[in-house]
């Protein structure tokens, strides 16, 4: 093992880096992946995290040692291979330059997917929107009589509300995958 091994994982690996990459959402606060909560009793401060449960709490190092159950040896190694860190120096240029492409086209996939789920969230108020508002102009603008003239907004409200709660129900299919 290279004497500063340690140092060198710590300084180019975040933790946010190493949720992503191991397949979580890296927010401050989520349910625990070390041992599969439900509460969002895991944080993650600067390049330390804490599980309030029982996991306890600790660095990018540990958090790896513990979700995989590697001696610590095993952790610095998969680390290093996982972030092509090259810090033992036991893989070829080519392997390198494959596990990066690898983790660029990881990251770029992880990265259509979150705009994706944005969009999907923004369109789905953008109909919620429409929806309240075609809801409210039908009891703001409903006739207080048979004989009274029906308002335009009261019309256009009856014409389209059934068209607009389909367009909401897909919206909210689209954010829920």
């Amino acid at each position: 093992m290279k004497i500063d091994a340690v140092q060198e994982i710590k300084s180019r690996v975040s933790m946010r880096e190493a949720l992503e990459h191991y397949g979580f959402l890296a927010s401050r606060r989520i349910p625990c992946p070390l041992h599969g909560g439900k509460d969002t009793n895991f944080e993650v401060k600067g390049n330390t995290w804490r599980c309030y449960s029982h996991c306890g709490s600790g660095d990018v190092i540990s958090f790896v040692q513990k979700y995989y159950n590697l001696s610590f040896q095993e952790t610095l190694k998969k680390i290093d291979n996982d972030f092509c860190l090259n810090i033992y120096g036991e893989r070829s240029f080519e392997e390198l330059r494959r596990a990066h492409y690898q983790q660029l086209a990881l990251q770029a996939k992880r990265e259509r997917e979150k705009q994706e789920k944005e969009e999907a969230e923004k369109q789905y108020w953008k109909e919620f929107d429409e929806y309240r508002r075609l809801e409210n102009n039908l009891k703001a603008y409903a006739p207080s009589s048979p004989e009274e003239e029906p308002h335009p907004l009261y019309v256009e409200s009856l014409q389209k509300i059934e068209f607009q709660k389909y367009l909401l129900e897909c919206a909210n299919i689209r954010r829920q995958k």
